[in-house]
């Protein structure tokens, strides 16, 4: 249900309504046919017959393709507030977990680790919280490995992408941000850099 309300899959004409859609058609990279709905622009059809962004709409201002893509930014919602309470193992844990999936009409599990997470990997998908979960539980390089290859379509050509060098990054850095040169400098040899942006493959070698 939540994955219907968060991808749009081009592939699927009836039940997404699309039609006509050039594949390789804006010369786009790492082309899938997906996109993310949560932050995606809602147009509406004005009396001509050509589409606009709703926020003229709402707004009464003009059309603008640099300003109309308007949309709301979520900062936190209540619902990571609820399972991060279920996770912290508080005493209303099960309430918490069944709170956010009786919203979208699902029916209640045991509030496992497992559960929990895999609540937060559905109701928080393109909010940038991800990462940070897998982060923290350890996670990443595992679920990186799930599905590793994947044929995406790089201006108009198939391709495959593959996760392959992600993962081999992240096993060297942990997910650690390189310590600035400057500030390396400045401790006169008390910081040492961080795993792995030393190594030839760092995106910013020293």
């Amino acid at each position: 249900l939540r994955k219907r309300g968060s991808i749009i899959n081009i592939n699927d004409s009836i039940g997404e309504g699309i039609s006509g859609y050039t594949w390789g058609g804006d010369k786009q990279m790492w082309e899938t046919g997906c996109w993310q709905k949560k932050y995606m622009p809602i147009n509406v059809v004005a009396p001509d017959g050509h589409f606009y962004n709703y926020s003229c709409e709402l707004n009464g201002t003009s059309e603008d393709v640099q300003l109309d893509n308007t949309q709301n930014i979520m900062i936190i919602r209540f619902a990571e507030v609820l399972l991060m309470g279920a996770e912290l193992g508080s005493s209303h844990a099960q309430q918490y977990l069944d709170m956010v999936r009786n919203r979208v009409g699902l029916p209640s599990v045991p509030v496992t680790l497992a559960n929990i997470q895999e609540e937060r990997k559905h109701e928080f998908v393109f909010e940038n919280i991800r990462y940070w979960d897998e982060l923290r539980w350890g996670t990443l390089i595992s679920d990186l490995q799930v599905g590793s290859e994947q044929t995406v379509v790089n201006a108009g050509v198939t391709a495959t992408y593959s996760t392959a060098t992600a993962i081999n990054r992240f096993g060297k850095t942990k997910g650690f941000l390189p310590i600035p040169q400057q500030e390396i400098s400045l401790s006169a040899g008390e910081l040492d850099q961080n795993d792995g942006w030393n190594d030839a493959d760092a995106v910013y070698p020293n």
